[in-house]
């Protein structure tokens, strides 16, 4: 990935995805879709579902070389 973490991951990413991944802090994110990626400032955008009440969700922007690892599924 020439040093680029994530980044060209999401930029070929469809949005609709449904991922999960885990930040360099240890946080747990997902499931969760994958809304977009913008390249320029390496913003991901993802809404995460509640697991109490799958209607209700939340947007999520984090940045793409703070991502340790991604689930797909």
């Amino acid at each position: 990935m020439n040093n680029r973490g994530f980044s060209a991951v999401f930029e070929n990413m469809n949005p609709g995805t449904i991922i999960t991944v885990v930040t360099f802090s240890g946080d747990n994110i997902g499931p969760a879709q994958f809304v977009t990626f913008d390249p320029s400032t390496g913003l991901v955008t993802l809404k995460e579902f509640s697991s109490v009440t799958p209607s209700d969700s939340v947007v999520v922007l984090l940045l793409a070389d703070r991502i340790e690892s991604i689930k797909f599924g």
